[in-house]
């Protein structure tokens, strides 16, 4: 195998846990002797956690999406927006052909494929020739599944004039969400040789999509989230970006069902709001008598500390891929109560390090009064947590088994003319 390669790095991801997992696979590569060049869409973000200490250099491909607006002639909005959504997909697909062409004559030795923060799957595996991987982090989850979700339970009956209009823009608004699908599916089953952060995002990808996809775990910075000595406060915590499918109403629910002495403030910290969504909690927390503290936190040391003050770490997301958040506050020797579903349930270890409960609010409450009211089993918890943490979550471990797959990669092209079929 060649030690030091020169590795192209592709992706289109705005801040979070996805965005932080390349940084430090990136950082535990850079470590280990290897190139690596970034490549990226000017729609990503480039200073949460900037990489240009790390990497050899970057190149910048613009791409614009386009602002939907309500338009003059009522009636035309939802025709002309489905229009721009088509139209962007259309241009992604180009710059995706331009990009992986203009890789492809740059001898890169493998190419290092993230996701597409438009597309999902990106629409660059379509096009490469070098030997690459595809390293998944949502997983097989697509699009619709959560669009669906989204509609389940959440408002009441229609009005005559909302179920009219449903009827006169259902036909845009089903081939917009047609033609998404339809390419990220396309995307997916593209993707020759895919790389997930949990088994349960590989079986969901090959659920969706019918390709088999490898696991390469995530890790923690050990070096930043750290326990501390410091009291705890008087909160609970959760982080995610605050959006629908990362269950911050279910955590309103479940809270609202404590006797008020154990009804502590849930602090959420967010690296993306939505204002629709934080206008929603703030309404239901009223009604439920449920105090939050909606933060936008970037530095990780801050975060770290947040995490370190927390009584406990709750986490309820909507069949989540993996679970960064829940590992860091392990790692902060913070116990963690989860739903039972998706990647979190390969990171809690239900009785030892939290408790993983099935998506009922009473019972979520039942689990979080126990820890609270017990604080020789919250402490024992969290002790459990830091060393479960260090013992089997490490970037460092992480990187290896990620350089691991490039190389094979390589040498799977060798043997198949550039098409990694085994």
């Amino acid at each position: 195998m060649k030690s030091n390669l020169r590795i192209a790095l592709f992706h289109n991801l705005p801040s979070g846990g996805a965005r932080r997992a390349i940084f430090e696979f990136t950082k535990g590569l850079v470590a280990r002797g290897h190139r690596v060049h970034e490549f990226r869409l000017s729609t990503a973000n480039s200073t949460f956690l900037n990489m240009a200490d790390l990497t050899i250099g970057e190149t910048v491909f613009p791409f614009e999406v386009p602002k939907y607006k309500r338009l003059p002639i009522p009636g035309i909005t939802p025709y002309a927006n489905a229009w721009k959504t088509i139209a962007m997909f259309r241009g992604l697909n180009n710059l995706s052909r331009q990009i992986a062409s203009f890789i492809d004559h740059k001898n890169f030795d493998v190419v290092w494929v993230n996701d597409c923060q438009i597309s999902l799957k990106p629409f660059l595996v379509r096009y490469l020739r070098t030997p690459y991987i595809f390293y998944s982090h949502h997983g097989g989850t697509y699009l619709g599944f959560y669009e669906g979700l989204e509609q389940i339970g959440e408002k009441g009956p229609k009005t005559a004039i909302e179920r009219a209009k449903g009827t006169f823009f259902w036909l845009p608004t089903v081939l917009q969400k047609q033609y998404i699908h339809h390419n990220e599916i396309a995307n997916a089953r593209d993707a020759t040789y895919v790389v997930t952060n949990s088994s349960f995002a590989a079986e969901s990808y090959y659920q969706f999509f019918g390709i088999p996809a490898r696991v390469v775990n995530y890790g923690v910075n050990h070096q930043t989230f750290k326990p501390s000595t410091t009291d705890r406060g008087e909160y609970v915590l959760t982080v995610g970006a605050l959006i629908y499918r990362k269950g911050f109403r279910f955590l309103i629910s479940a809270l609202s069902l404590l006797p008020p002495e154990y009804r502590l403030p849930l602090k959420i910290i967010a690296n993306f709001i939505d204002p629709m969504e934080k206008e929603k909690l703030d309404y239901l927390a009223k009604q439920a008598k449920v105090k939050i503290d909606i933060q936008q936190i970037f530095d990780d040391d801050e975060l770290a500390q947040i995490y370190q003050k927390a009584k406990v770490f709750l986490y309820s997301p909507i069949m989540e891929p993996f679970g960064l958040s829940p590992l860091e506050a392990l790692a902060c020797g913070t116990p963690v109560i989860a739903v039972k579903e998706g990647g979190p349930r390969e990171i809690v270890t239900d009785g030892v390090t939290g408790f993983l409960v099935e998506r009922d609010p009473a019972v979520f409450a039942e689990a979080l009064k126990l820890l609270l009211q017990n604080d020789k089993l919250r402490e024992e918890m969290g002790a459990n947590g830091v060393e479960m943490t260090h013992s089997q979550w490490d970037w460092t471990i992480a990187a290896t088994s990620l350089e691991w797959h490039l190389q094979h990669a390589i040498q799977l092209s060798r043997k198949s003319d550039h098409r990694l079929v085994e």
